[in-house]
């Protein structure tokens, strides 16, 4: 006891003494938490940003993509009410059948071109995205007789409309077969501050309800699916298993993560233009980067023009759904694969430039 009496007076002494000391050694402690803090939260609303970056372009983690090519046209019809049945039966919350086109819309303020998603309610969750005004998609809107749609707020800036939906756009999508009215329900944040593009969603169903036969059998949803990252290569494998009859004996059934699918895409695009550029320059023997799966399907609509750049590979100059594309891609290869697989477009088939009307593609071959 005398001890700890002791040690205590002694350590009073040394504050009395070196009492500035003491408090600049406290000061130097608080300042250094204080700093090692705010480091660790700039670090975490980075990583927070991130994410959230990564979660509307690519769904959240771990969401699983799968696109199936059916051998046979008829299948195509039985797809989408096949994926509601999947997702129904292994109880998945978050999912969507995703249709990515391009549409052109009459509304109050003029002619509106946009790109076109056609989703399920879930998508929202999905890809992490912000009502700003009104509601997304709920249990009814695919029974309305004007389908309903979700617009982004440039959308509604180019229709010449307030976004707080006080006034309705007077939405109308042309169509092969004259045109389609849509009531817009609610308006979504933009991604990309000034260079977002002009974007509309509608549900899945009321969509392919718009078609005509033709479209429709050529019109081939993608499946997303938000699953825990520690079942997501179960998910996958039984994914592939459920879909492969659909895709019969000739088809294909693509199933991957989309975060891990654009890590690829984008690897491969930056491999591609290295390989052009090498190509450009007249040096040969550059090895041609593998091809990954694509992402997302699409449907395209221009004039392609084909520039010869090496013995291997060329580039390819398209004007798809009104934007200028620049690719490496291998000569020897179909058209729909070019399409397919380089740009994206995974809704093309082999036989669509000559049964769909919404393919319209030509090609001119020039010396280099």
């Amino acid at each position: 006891m005398t001890t700890l009496v002791g040690a205590f007076l002694e350590a009073r002494d040394e504050l009395r003494i070196h009492r500035m000391r003491v408090l600049l050694s406290l000061v130097g402690v608080a300042a250094a938490v204080m700093a090692m803090t705010a480091v660790l939260a700039i670090g975490q609303m980075l990583a927070q940003a991130n994410q959230e970056m990564m979660e509307r372009w690519n769904g959240r983690d771990t969401t699983v993509s799968v696109f199936v090519s059916p051998s046979d046209p008829e299948k195509n019809s039985e797809l989408a009410a096949s994926m509601t049945e999947f997702a129904d039966r292994f109880s998945i919350k978050y999912y969507s059948r995703t249709v990515n086109s391009w549409g052109e819309f009459t509304t109050r303020g003029g002619a509106v071109s946009a790109s076109l998603f056609a989703v399920d309610s879930p998508y929202a969750v999905l890809q992490n995205l912000t009502v700003v005004s009104g509601s997304w998609f709920g249990p009814g809107d695919t029974q309305r007789l004007a389908p309903a749609a979700v617009v982004n707020e440039t959308f509604m800036r180019q229709a010449g409309v307030p976004l707080d939906l006080s006034m309705q756009p007077d939405l109308r999508m042309n169509t092969t077969s004259g045109s389609q009215s849509f009531v817009v329900i609610g308006v979504v944040a933009d991604r990309d501050g000034e260079w977002t593009e002009p974007t509309i969603y509608v549900p899945t169903d009321a969509y392919l309800a718009t078609l005509s036969e033709e479209e429709a059998q050529w019109t081939i949803p993608n499946f997303e699916m938000w699953v825990a990252p520690e079942v997501a290569n179960d998910a996958m494998e039984v994914a592939r298993g459920y879909f492969q009859p659909f895709a019969g004996t000739d088809g294909t059934v693509d199933v991957g993560e989309l975060l891990d699918q654009s890590v690829a895409e984008l690897g491969t695009a930056v491999a591609e233009l290295r390989v052009a550029a090498h190509q450009l320059a007249g040096v040969e023997g550059v090895p041609r980067p593998a091809r990954s799966g694509t992402v997302r399907p699409g449907t395209a609509a221009g004039h392609i023009e084909r520039r010869r750049c090496a013995k291997m590979l060329e580039i390819l100059h398209c004007t798809v759904n009104g934007k200028a594309v620049e690719v490496a891609y291998d000569p020897r290869e179909p058209l729909a694969d070019t399409l397919r697989q380089r740009l994206g477009l995974t809704s093309v088939k082999k036989g669509c430039a000559a049964q769909s009307k919404k393919i319209q593609a030509t090609t001119e071959r020039r010396g280099g």
